[in-house]
């Protein structure tokens, strides 16, 4: 009797342990996850903010303006030049320098 005793205390400790610590565990993944959620998130809301400028910006630019194909190239490589450096390939937009110089 008495061995039976100790070992159901002997089992019942470990899985009263694996009980807390997986709580445990489990809460600080979530609170993990949602961290670095909430930061992906605020990162995405930054980008889209300045391409949102970026494109609102060259819109207004072309719209009233009248400019020779090297002009506009130039232009565009200054404006993009002024954005994050990914920003080409994040919104999918792709830009060849120099594409209508002849001479390239």
């Amino acid at each position: 009797m008495q061995v039976l005793l100790a070992g159901v205390i002997v089992t019942a400790v470990p899985i009263a342990y694996y009980f807390s610590m997986n709580n445990l565990i489990l809460t600080t993944e979530t609170y993990d996850q949602r961290s670095r959620a909430s930061f992906l998130i605020e990162k995405i809301k930054t980008y889209a903010a300045t391409v949102s400028q970026l494109s609102r910006s060259l819109n207004s630019h072309f719209s009233n303006v009248k400019m020779g194909k090297n002009e506009i190239e130039i232009f565009l490589t200054e404006s993009l030049q002024s954005g994050p450096i990914n920003l080409i390939y994040g919104v999918g937009v792709w830009f060849e320098p120099y594409s209508f110089d002849k001479n390239n």
